[in-house]
């Protein structure tokens, strides 16, 4: 306000020094009314300048504020002052990237230009090469283009995306565990698939999801269909018909209240990111739930999404 105070005081002594004159001529009082106009123009210019001031550092507060309140829920990556800004987009893009279109690590990704030339879905399997610019294309589809330049150069972005997609693997197999008599209800299949206090790797049960190979004597399953080895080169129509999978990317879009059979909640992530079509990685990501939380060890995720991409 003390700015204003002095352009108003300035364009005043101009008034009141035009107006001074025994017999003011027309030329003078434009000439000073287009002064006072001009002052006027410069004093909101300047008004509007301190008010966005007042503003960026109002939100600076407000996020440092929240952020150390927060501290213990905050993601690490946080501290990297330069995304605090974008810090819901982040969190929000990350999420829909590993449920839509990759869900395990895609590390590779980052610190690239997007691809010229971008490998169809079928040729993206071709080789590492093909796949890492495949995905690194679908990075820039699904951020803004204000974040294009971190996906490019910003190790602090690669950080947070993959530690966001980290969180939102976790969760989604903690749930699906929780979710086990559901998910598998039906398919006549033992609690002991998806109870992580028990030992797995002796249950012929589990293990039939996975073991599984196209090239020996075609096996009959009595309980359910293995989730990931179907013979896709003769007929591809069944493949992923499991019914875990459809339940499991159900709960990977729209949470537990899927499962129960309640309302879908309007805060889940897939009523917020609105139509949504069935997408491989969808496909993929619901597999690798399925498997992580029916197989005894881990190593055995890497390995079998490697025959998925041999056998989409």
């Amino acid at each position: 306000m003390g700015m204003f105070r002095i352009y108003k005081s300035h364009t005043l002594d101009i008034v009141s020094l035009a107006l001074s004159s025994s017999t003011p001529s027309t030329t003078v009082l434009q000439a000073a009314l287009k002064t006072c106009q001009l002052e006027l123009q410069n004093a909101r210019h300047q008004i509007r300048q301190l008010q966005l001031e007042n503003e960026a550092l109002r939100a600076k507060s407000s996020s440092s504020t929240s952020i150390s309140h927060r501290s213990s829920e905050a993601p690490a990556w946080i501290k990297a002052s330069i995304l605090v800004p974008f810090r819901q987009d982040i969190i929000t893009r990350s999420k829909k990237f590993s449920a839509m279109e990759e869900f395990w690590g895609y590390e590779n990704a980052f610190l690239q230009p997007c691809p010229n030339l971008v490998p169809t879905i079928q040729e993206r399997y071709e080789s590492v090469d093909a796949y890492n610019r495949y995905v690194t294309s679908l990075l820039y589809t699904y951020f803004p283009t204000n974040l294009h330049p971190s996906i490019e150069s910003l190790v602090a972005f690669k950080d947070a995306v993959l530690c966001q997609a980290s969180e939102f693997r976790s969760t989604l197999v903690s749930n699906a565990r929780k979710g086990g008599p559901v998910i598998y209800t039906g398919l006549n299949i033992p609690p002991v698939c998806w109870q992580r206090s028990c030992s797995r790797q002796h249950e012929s049960s589990c293990l039939r999801l996975l073991t599984w190979n196209p090239e020996a004597k075609p096996l009959k399953y009595d309980l359910y269909p293995p989730i990931l080895h179907l013979d896709v080169s003769r007929k591809s129509s069944p493949l992923f018909y499991n019914s875990a999978l459809i339940k499991t990317a159900r709960l990977t879009l729209f949470g537990s209240t899927a499962l129960s059979g309640e309302k879908l909640s309007t805060n889940s992530s897939g009523m917020k990111w609105g139509p949504l079509k069935t997408t491989s990685g969808l496909i993929a990501g619901s597999a690798s739930i399925v498997s992580d939380i029916s197989t005894f060890r881990r190593p055995s995720i890497r390995t079998n999404r490697k025959n998925y991409w041999n056998r989409l």
